[in-house]
C-alpha cells in the first residue's frame, strides 16, 4: 500500500532502493498507523512526503476509477434460487436525487479549524461591524480583502456588484456567515472562491502581520 503512495508521488527506484526507502518510513516501529502516514503527506521537508488536497484528490479519484473497472465475478448461485439483484451502474445521481458536494470532503478537521481562523481574523481586522457583531458575519469590506488576497483587483464598483452575487447565491442578506465562506473556500466550481491549506495559511500569517503592525507590535 506505502509503494502505490509512493509511487503516485513520484518514487521510481527499483524494490531495493523501495526497501531501504521503506525502512527509514518505518523508523524501526514498525509498519506506518494512520498518525504516521498523515505526518509523511503534511511534511514540507525532505523527510516528507508532502501532498496537496488537489494531488489527494486526484490520487482518490483514480483509485476509484480504477476499482469500478473491475467488475467483480458474477455470484454462484445455487440451483433453485434467484440470484440477487445486479447493482445500479456508478454514475450521475437519478433526476431529483442531490449528490453531496465533494468539498464536504475538505470541511472537516484540522481543514475545518483553519477556515474558522482565517474567518475569526478577517472579522478582526474589519474593526467595527463585523467585529462586533455576535452573529459572525464577514461584511463587504472583510470579503473584499479576502478576495483581493486570492486574487481579484477590481474596482470598488465591481466589488460591490460581486458581494451582492456572493450573497444572493449563499441565501441573501447583506453578510457572509462562517458556514458559507466554509462553503465558498471550500468550492473549486465557478461560484467559489477554493483556497488550499497553505494559501489559508499565507493569508492567516498575513492577517495576523497586519494586526501586529496596527497594534505597534513588531511581528515576531
Amino acid at each position: 500500500e506505502m509503494h502505490s503512495l509512493a509511487e503516485h508521488l513520484g518514487f521510481k527506484g527499483d524494490a531495493a532502493r523501495w526497501a531501504d526507502e521503506y525502512r527509514a518510513v518505518c523508523g524501526g516501529r514498525g509498519a506506518p498507523d494512520f498518525a504516521r502516514v498523515e505526518s509523511l503527506l503534511n511534511d514540507l521537508g525532505e523527510s516528507g512526503w508532502y501532498c496537496s488536497d488537489e494531488e489527494l484528490k486526484r490520487m482518490l479519484e483514480e483509485r476509484a476509477a480504477a476499482a469500478s473497472s473491475q467488475s467483480p465475478p458474477p455470484p454462484v448461485v445455487p440451483p433453485g434460487m434467484v440470484p440477487p439483484p445486479t447493482p445500479p451502474p456508478a454514475g450521475p445521481p437519478p433526476a431529483g436525487v442531490v449528490a453531496a458536494p465533494p468539498q464536504v470532503a475538505n470541511a472537516g478537521g484540522a481543514r475545518a479549524e483553519l477556515v474558522r481562523r482565517v474567518f475569526d481574523a478577517l472579522r478582526r481586522s474589519g474593526g467595527g461591524a463585523a467585529a462586533a457583531d455576535g452573529e459572525g458575519s464577514l461584511g463587504e469590506s472583510e470579503m473584499r480583502r479576502f478576495a483581493v488576497f486570492t486574487g481579484f483587483d477590481g474596482t470598488d464598483d465591481e466589488w460591490s456588484e460581486e458581494f451582492k452575487i456572493i450573497c444572493a447565491e449563499n441565501g441573501g442578506g447583506s453578510s457572509v456567515d462562517l458556514t458559507n465562506f466554509t462553503r465558498l473556500v471550500n468550492d473549486d466550481g465557478d461560484t467559489g472562491c477554493f483556497c488550499g491549506d497553505e494559501e489559508l495559511r499565507q493569508c492567516l500569517a498575513e492577517l495576523g502581520a497586519e494586526a501586529e503592525k496596527q497594534a505597534g507590535v513588531a511581528p515576531g
